[in-house]
């Protein structure tokens, strides 16, 4: 067994280039297998965006920066630590993105979170295959659903082929501004909706 870990120094100026380390060591008894470094954009102010694992399990995806300090998906191979590819975004549609889901169903698609919508990326072609409007991440294990939680309230069900609406569960009511935690249950049959300011846990199915 093994465990990986992935972090950077503390966030110094607006805007600066600076490098993260990927860290692998095996279980229980902490022998490091590999470590490096990658280069990262650092804005102050703004959370680190955490790397992820293919669904495979073959690959560490990460959000990096190029050469020109712009955001560019590095692709690490997992048992080694070695650069399988790396695709730069500075001619691509997503800005300022939040997170990155690795889609459960397909290892080569992993979805890029900005505050609009979801757009999907192929890591094979590096292209974006489709955009999702309003889709926060969240989505069923056949990657065929998922949530839109806006923290303004409302929450909704949508169709992750079209990004069609499927249902409302909650409507668009203006409630101010509060911290919303939505995902499906394990099994896919509920979905789960925290709200911080009512502090309730509602479920849906």
């Amino acid at each position: 067994m093994r465990f990986l870990a992935i972090s950077r120094p503390p966030s110094v100026g607006e805007v600066h280039k600076t490098m993260a380390t990927i860290t692998a060591r095996t279980i229980p008894d902490g022998f490091r297998i590999y470590s490096f470094d990658y280069p990262i954009r650092c804005i102050a102010g703004n959370t680190f965006r955490p790397g992820l694992i293919s669904c495979d399990g073959l690959n560490v995806i990460v959000m990096g920066s190029d050469k020109g300090n712009r955001d560019a998906i590095y692709i690490f191979n997992t048992r080694t630590g070695s650069l399988n590819n790396k695709i730069p975004l500075k001619h691509s549609t997503v800005k300022d993105i939040l997170s990155m889901v690795p889609m459960p169903h397909k290892p080569n698609l992993v979805a890029l979170i900005d505050p609009d919508k979801g757009s999907i990326l192929d890591i094979r072609s590096k292209r974006i295959v489709r955009t999702i409007p309003k889709w926060g991440g969240s989505c069923t294990k056949d990657g065929k659903y998922g949530l839109y939680a806006p923290s303004r309230g409302g929450l909704e069900l949508l169709e992750l082929k079209k990004g069609h609406l499927v249902k409302t569960f909650i409507p668009k009511v203006a409630e101010g501004v509060f911290t919303v935690i939505c995902m499906f249950n394990k099994t896919d049959e509920y979905v789960l909706y925290y709200h911080s300011g009512k502090k309730t846990l509602r479920v849906f199915r």
